[in-house]
């Protein structure tokens, strides 16, 4: 499972114990869970003996936020909590206690500095004092339900559009109000909630794309590219990340993925790195639909180059998407882009065997990636694409089916991936005389990969692993250790 806490001997000490039973050396690992042996020899779980939560399947140890909350200046006491009472499912609360301490916007962003992501409270609630019971401790139990927050700086909308896309976000964020110059990921906003917004917009009949989003993360931005009607249909490209001064990363997304799916990697990276990212052409009405990864590839160097006013960028791919990767840094140098690494995130240079494409065996996967394993081939065979789209869609929990793209989308992720392993069918990697960087996961058995694309592009590839499987790569919190390990790889030390 493990062999410790990275960087942290005290708690490794403190749960990997010596095994009494094991040979020399061997370890267990004290859980933190309270159980009682029932009289039928099943196990009874009671609770947790620390205050671990597990939140969007992560586990989390309270005490480390509370920590990094307790290192704020003036912050005189803080607490931690996992509340289940909002609109997204359980979330992280956190109380605070001190004359100067700051607003939740500055809170937010002291531990976006020293946290990842997913353990920043989405809420922060400041009390005259900490509730206590009897015996003098923390009455966690007693701790208020925090009000609807509201943003710190909250500009009331100005337009019909903004108040409109204020409503929606607030709604979405589980929020009183916003600001129509608030960001929207700052507020708490997420690669899943976005396609919340973006659906809710179209209801109300606001033509906008998840892209929009991105390009314009405030209400403000976003009413204008509504107002204006700027297209999202011309361009695949969507620089999730600007202005930085560090080296541009061009990102590939694997078949049928959009540039949502770079989000999570986007945001875990160096601040001063800008980040482009493909959507597959699928997703976008206008225009041709490239039969071979040469032709998308020209397509892209257009739209990319006059987004790189310093001619230097370094390129990266996942799975499939290390094939567009490979002829984007090939594509480019020929107009004088100093392409400065070439990052390939567990991909094939050529694919195993040449299948016709499986809508049924595809869904299946994907729902398995949710963590839903009631879908299986057998139940979908014979069904038509519409009607299995459906079942998918059926199988999936309330609460996940609530927060899913619809099944157009869907369909259209389809259509992607389908003209993706199409394309990847005829393609064969060209040589390539530029530094190149394999991420492996665990799912990747043996080296063979790393030689076929040491063949295929005629120079060393170097090597990086991650210990987890190939389809959580880009989720957290893995893609914190391939953002860190991208930064390393283009000579930067994060922040």
């Amino acid at each position: 499972m493990a062999r410790g806490y990275w960087g942290r001997p005290g708690l490794t000490a403190e749960r990997f114990v010596p095994d009494p039973f094991g040979p020399p050396g061997a370890r267990l690992y004290r859980t933190g869970d309270r159980c009682r042996w029932r009289p039928d020899g099943n196990l009874e779980f009671l609770g947790r003996i620390d205050h671990q939560v597990k939140i969007r399947g992560f586990r989390i140890e309270l005490g480390e936020i509370e920590a990094a909350l307790g290192a704020v200046n003036g912050v005189q006491s803080a607490v931690v909590i996992a509340r289940d009472d909002g609109p997204n499912g359980a979330r992280l609360i956190a109380y605070i206690t001190g004359p100067d301490a700051p607003k939740a916007d500055a809170l937010r962003a002291a531990l976006q500095q020293r946290l990842p992501e997913w353990m920043v409270p989405a809420a922060f609630v400041h009390l005259d004092s900490l509730p206590l019971n009897p015996s003098g401790k923390i009455d966690r139990k007693a701790l208020p339900a925090p009000d609807a927050p509201v943003s710190d700086t909250a500009t009331a909308p100005r337009t019909p559009t903004e108040a409109a896309l204020a409503e929606i976000w607030a709604g979405v964020l589980g929020m009183s109000a916003v600001g129509v110059e608030d960001n929207f990921f700052a507020l708490g906003g997420d690669s899943i909630l976005s396609i919340q917004v973006i659906s809710r917009a179209r209801a109300a009949g606001l033509r906008l794309e998840v892209r929009d989003l991105f390009a314009a993360p405030t209400v403000a931005g976003l009413a204008q590219r509504v107002l204006h009607a700027v297209p999202s249909g011309g361009s695949w490209v969507t620089a999730l990340r600007s202005g930085g001064t560090g080296i541009p990363l061009l990102w590939m997304p694997p078949a049928g993925g959009t540039a949502l799916g770079c989000l999570e990697l986007a945001r875990c990276l160096p601040a001063s790195v800008p980040v482009l990212a493909l959507d597959a052409p699928e997703f976008h009405a206008a225009g041709f639909q490239p039969e071979t990864v040469e032709a998308l590839v020209a397509h892209v160097v257009q739209q990319v180059l006059p987004l790189l006013p310093g001619k230097r960028c370094a390129v990266g791919g996942y799975s499939a998407g290390c094939h567009t990767a490979v002829e984007l840094a090939r594509q480019l140098r020929p107009f004088g882009v100093d392409v400065q690494q070439v990052i390939l995130l567990d991909g094939l240079p050529r694919p195993v065997e040449a299948l016709a494409f499986d809508v049924i065996a595809v869904l299946v996967e994907w729902a398995a990636v949710m963590g839903c394993t009631d879908l299986s081939i057998d139940l979908l065979r014979g069904l038509s694409r519409p009607m299995a789209i459906d079942r998918f869609f059926a199988s999936l929990p309330d609460a996940m089916r609530a927060q899913m793209v619809t099944p157009d989308v869907l369909n259209r992720m389809l259509n992607a991936a389908e003209r993706s392993a199409a394309r990847a069918q005829v393609f064969v990697p060209s040589p390539l005389d530029l530094p190149v960087t394999f991420f492996r996961s665990n799912d990747s058995s043996s080296n063979d990969t790393v030689a076929d694309w040491e063949r295929y592009l005629g120079t060393a590839v170097a090597v990086r692993s991650f210990d987890c499987g190939h389809n959580n790569l880009m989720t957290l919190p893995y893609v914190e250790a391939v953002a860190a390990a991208i930064a390393e790889v283009l000579g930067l030390r994060g922040g």
